[in-house]
This record gives structure tokens, sequence and C-alpha cells, in this order.
């Protein structure tokens, strides 16, 4: 009949429109071990790098077809500018770049600010924490040092108290202040252990589970984690369109 015909018709259509749709892209990695969290200020292990270069966004990013470690910009929107004697650091980064959608938001939208940076630096500073990062900046960063060695004697780090050495200038500007010159510290800040931006609301709500529960800027979200077993990341669908432009040196 005609009724029949037509449903026959539409499920045909149906079924072609299905087999169009592009199919999931899943890249599968086998590795010897899951990590030891995705809380950049904490993790240790190689492959927990991995899942959080991916979850968060660092300052600069190295430059994947330029010969040597090329630091070029990522959430910042140039090269640093810095002072003639080499301490003064000052890095604008962009605006309009969001965090992942997370509880610990209450449901708003939330953007990336050089406070963020700011808070996220004097973490590794935190003796609650062993950070990777901390090895790096210990005694180059002017009055983090105090503020470390102040936390040790209260068993309290002051987020709040400002410092010298590390402030923000206004919404999207950062300051870094050295005790003497870093030349090394642009390729610092391309890596996630010393430049990956956290949210401040995130690790207060989760506390002691912010290792479970990693929310950055970055193009991917954990979906799921087994420990020992599994981790899945998915797309970030609040993501800022991105252009890979690079062209390889000669």
């Amino acid at each position: 009949s005609a009724s029949r015909l037509g449903a026959f018709a539409l499920a045909v259509a149906l079924c072609a429109a299905a087999a169009a749709q592009p199919a999931p892209k899943t890249l599968r990695l086998a590795v010897d071990t899951d990590g030891d969290g995705f809380d950049p200020a904490t993790y240790q292990a190689t492959v927990s790098n991995l899942v959080a270069s991916h979850v968060f966004d660092s300052l600069y990013r190295f430059a994947l077809l330029r010969r040597g470690y090329v630091p070029v910009p990522n959430t910042a929107v140039a090269a640093p500018q810095v002072s003639a004697d080499g301490l003064a650091w000052t890095i604008e980064i962009r605006p309009g770049i969001f965090f992942a959608n997370d509880p610990a938001f209450g449901g708003r939208r939330r953007e990336l600010t050089a406070a963020d940076h700011v808070y996220s630096i004097k973490r590794l500073a935190d003796p609650r924490w062993i950070s990777l990062g901390w090895q790096q900046i210990a005694g180059r960063i002017a009055g983090l040092d105090q503020l470390r060695a102040e936390a040790e004697r209260t068993r309290r780090f002051d987020y709040d108290r400002p410092i010298d050495g590390l402030r923000a200038i206004d919404r999207y500007r950062l300051r870094i202040v050295l005790t003497k010159p870093m030349p090394n510290l642009a390729n610092l800040l391309a890596t996630c252990h010393v430049a990956c931006a956290v949210a401040r609301e995130v690790v207060e709500h989760y506390g002691d589970r912010i290792r479970e529960h990693p929310v950055g800027t970055g193009p991917y979200v954990l979906a799921h984690w087994v420990r020992g077993s599994r981790v899945v990341l998915a797309r970030n669908p609040g993501f800022r369109q991105q252009r890979y432009e690079e062209a390889a040196d000669r």
C-alpha cells in the first residue's frame, strides 16, 4: 500500500542519514600506568602530565614543527614583555577563554583571568602539596619563598596575601617579578606543571579529591577514570575555536 511504501522510504532515508553521520573519532593508547591524578600542582607521573596537558591550558605551548623547544602563545596574546634587567615579566592573556562547565561554578560560565594564574602558581609553593613545579621556581619569584615559609610555620597558606613577585595587574595581565634573571622561564611557562591554570573554586570545592576532578580550559574533559585501568577523555564542547597554522622549519 502507499502507506507501507511511504514508511519504507522513510526508513531508508533515516538509515542513509545515520550512515552519513561521521563516526566518533577515538584514539586509544596503551600505557603501563594511568598516573597519579591530574592536578597540575600535584601530579608526578608522566602519564598524568599527558592527560593534564589536554585538560588544562598553559600560557604558552611548544611549536611542534619547529626545531628545538620554541614556546609560542597559547592562552597568552603574545610573547612576554621582559624588562631590560630580565626580572619583570608581563604577560597578557586572551579574553573569552572559559573553563569547562562544572558544579563548582554554580551554573555560571567561568572565564579565565590573570588572577587564576596567580593562584595556580602560588599553589606550587603551598607545602600542603608536593609539586614538581615548585622545584623549578623555588627561590626565583620575589616573595613566594617567604609566603611558603610562613605557611610551614602556621600550617596555613595565605593565598590572598599579595606578594611583589606575582600579581594580576588587571583582569587579563599578569606580572611575574624574579629575584634574579631566569632565561628558561619562557620554556617553563609552556609546561603544565608550572603554567597550567586551575580555578580556585574548583580546588576549594573538591578539596583533597582535586586530583580526580581536573577542570581546565583545554580541548578535553575527564569523562571517566577507573584507577589502575582506564582514563577516558572527551571533547570539551565549550572549547574555543583554535586553528593550527604552524609551518615547519626548513
